[in-house]
């Protein structure tokens, strides 16, 4: 298992931050490697979305199915494959300034493949997410 974690500190009110989280059919301004972003249906709990990236230069559509939300605080998406999992989990901590933490876990079941598969997936997936926070830093300023 693989785990990825970043996290960034802003002053920018808890609603903008949920309004961007919540706008999947936006992501793909955000994400790098990731062209196009959809939901099936209302952002809800057991919704469906999918986004087409690129991984290792070979585009794909990935599905990500939403498990958990916590309006304003949380969500969490899994996409599943044959060979395993990856857990993407978004949390929204309020304090004196607002934290927002993005957390990846890549669970390969297979040893083997997760040496070559899970390897690859783990620095494409930390590439894509500095960037992306890089990008939401530009949008939700520390001051």
């Amino acid at each position: 298992m693989r785990k990825l974690a970043f996290e960034l500190t802003t002053t920018a009110p808890v609603k903008k931050i949920w309004s961007v989280i919540s706008d999947i059919n936006n992501y793909h301004k955000y994400i790098k490697y990731c062209y196009y972003s959809r939901l099936v249906g209302d952002f809800k709990e057991g919704s469906t979305w999918y986004d087409f990236s690129t991984v290792a230069f070979v585009p794909l559509i990935i599905n990500h199915k939403i498990t958990k939300i916590i309006p304003h605080q949380k969500v969490v998406y899994v996409i599943k494959s044959p060979f395993g999992q990856i857990h993407q989990t978004i949390s929204i901590v309020k304090g004196k300034k607002t934290r927002v933490e993005l957390e990846v876990v890549i669970d390969i079941t297979n040893g083997l493949i997760d040496k070559t598969l899970g390897t690859m997936l783990y620095k494409r997936n930390e590439q894509m997410l500095e960037e992306t926070m890089q990008n939401y830093k530009k949008r939700f300023p520390a001051d």
